[in-house]
């Protein structure tokens, strides 16, 4: 029997209240979703220039920087990447 390599799908996480990203890494865990967290915009920014993700969850209120000003950042990231 052949096995399958496909890599696990892998899902950035960017909330401010620790008990969504709990939850959200706990729930997509069990799917076999790999999950990286982290608690601001800025943060998650920088996590996503070092790392390949799949999808990111992102957060609408935030402090410092909120999910609207960290998309326009990310939209600028991946124009420079030439991604959507």
């Amino acid at each position: 029997m052949a096995s399958d390599n496909k890599a696990a799908p892998r899902i950035l996480i960017i909330d401010d209240m620790a008990i969504n990203q709990m939850l959200l890494s706990s729930q997509l865990g069990a799917l076999g979703v790999e999950t990286d967290v982290c608690s601001s915009g800025e943060i998650g920014l920088e996590r996503y220039r070092h790392d390949d993700y799949d999808l990111i969850l992102l957060d609408q209120h935030m402090p410092d920087m909120d999910g609207y000003e960290t998309l326009e950042r990310f939209k600028e990231i991946f124009k420079e990447q030439a991604r959507k």
